[in-house]
């Protein structure tokens, strides 16, 4: 590996030590908030509702599902017409031919919810950008989406999934530093809503946001001049067979803040797992529930789900730094057919998307299909409950 990931091995070294001393002097507190942040913060739950708890009691195993992909594929080769991103064929093989289309989505305020188009992505990131919010990166290359959106301001961790993926990045304005970031990273490789990119690049209006099609997105890309032939997305190994171990994952619950929860529920009839999210009352308590896609009106479903631990930067309450690029064995846990396993991933080349392996350090086997990847900080806490279940507190 190179002196960066070197250098990275002794960052993560460091910050490993400065957690464990800083468990052994005193319980771990959350970021510096806002007084609403904090407020939730401290609203924390202890443990499942027990109604979820005896609606996740252990699963049968699901019987074997048909997929449209060859057993074992990845993670250097593809066959002719599969998406090295999901493992699977495409209808439209010439979609394999452009770069990637990344776009930028909202999950705050909650009332611009159901998000669209999420269901038609390969890749989904969600990940933390302060004051107990969180957003999302979705990636489509195998299949376009006719709306996605709302689409929000770009931030620093999205240039990087870009670089890794060879994506365009949508977003809709950002930050000045941020804004520098990604104009030196990304040269002629994003694109930021103005009145110039409708049709496929929208504001419809003030009270519901700005929506990409993904396939005039590519067009206006391609129109621009902008590089846009594939790029090099080695990395992903599928396997329809789920690897031996790990241990039952039929309900994970993440708790960012009071006011940001979400639910992965194992269906083991389809295989998938299906997102619940939280919906505030009006007596202010919260309560989770499935989240759909507005274009389809179906529960998010995806085959896989990926968590993925690192290096939180606080530059700002709402100015977040999470380091992906030049890192080697950082901790994952990755949930499919109704496990969790342990897992490390790495960013091999810098421009190329990340590996994962096993704890042998083996390729680790994706399901053939979607992935849901979840960012969490170095410092966020997991407990196994009862029946297969699953909590994870967030801390950057």
């Amino acid at each position: 590996m190179s002196n960066a990931l070197s250098r990275s091995k002794i960052v993560q070294a460091m910050l490993l030590a400065m957690l464990l001393i800083a468990s052994c002097s005193a319980p771990a507190q959350p970021m510096a908030q806002t007084p609403m942040a904090t407020e939730r913060a401290t609203e924390q739950p202890t443990s499942l509702p027990t109604s979820v708890l005896a609606t996740n009691s252990p699963q049968p195993s699901p019987t074997a599902l048909p997929t449209n992909t060859p057993p074992g594929v990845g993670p250097d080769t593809y066959p002719e017409n599969i998406n090295p991103l999901t493992g699977k064929s495409v209808s439209d093989p010439e979609l394999l031919e452009r770069r990637p289309v990344m776009i930028k989505v909202s999950n705050y305020p909650a009332s611009l919810r159901p998000h669209s188009g999420l269901s038609y992505a390969d890749l989904v990131w969600e990940y933390f950008i302060g004051v107990g919010m969180t957003r999302f990166l979705a990636l489509y290359y195998g299949e376009n989406s006719p709306q996605v959106g709302p689409v929000r301001s770009g931030r620093l961790i999205d240039p990087q999934l870009a670089l890794l993926y060879g994506g365009v990045l949508g977003i809709a304005s950002a930050d000045a530093y941020v804004f520098e970031q990604i104009r030196e990273m990304l040269p002629q490789r994003y694109v930021s809503q103005t009145p110039a990119t409708c049709p496929s690049f929208c504001r419809e209006n003030l009270q519901s946001g700005v929506f990409v099609d993904t396939a005039g997105f590519t067009e206006y890309v391609r129109a621009k001049g902008f590089e846009n032939s594939a790029p090099a997305l080695q990395g992903m190994k599928f396997d329809s067979q789920p690897p031996a171990g790990g241990k039952p994952a039929s309900y994970f619950w993440i708790y960012f803040s009071y006011y940001d929860q979400v639910a992965w529920d194992y269906d083991p009839v389809t295989g998938l797992y299906l997102r619940s999210q939280e919906v505030t009352q009006e007596d202010k308590t919260v309560q989770l529930q499935p989240i759909t896609d507005r274009l389809t009106d179906e529960q998010l479903a995806f085959e896989n789900v990926v968590i993925l631990y690192a290096a939180h930067e606080i530059l700002k309450p709402e100015l977040i730094d999470t380091h992906l690029l030049n890192v080697e064995g950082m901790r994952a846990q990755i949930m499919r057919d109704g496990r969790l396993y342990e897992a490390t991933y790495a960013d091999v080349t810098g421009r190329t998307p990340l590996r994962f392996f096993d704890r042998l350090g083996n390729p680790f086997p994706f399901k053939p299909g979607s992935t849901w990847f979840t960012v969490v900080g170095l410092a966020t806490e997991l407990e196994m409950l009862e029946g297969g279940s699953w909590k994870m507190r967030f801390y950057p």
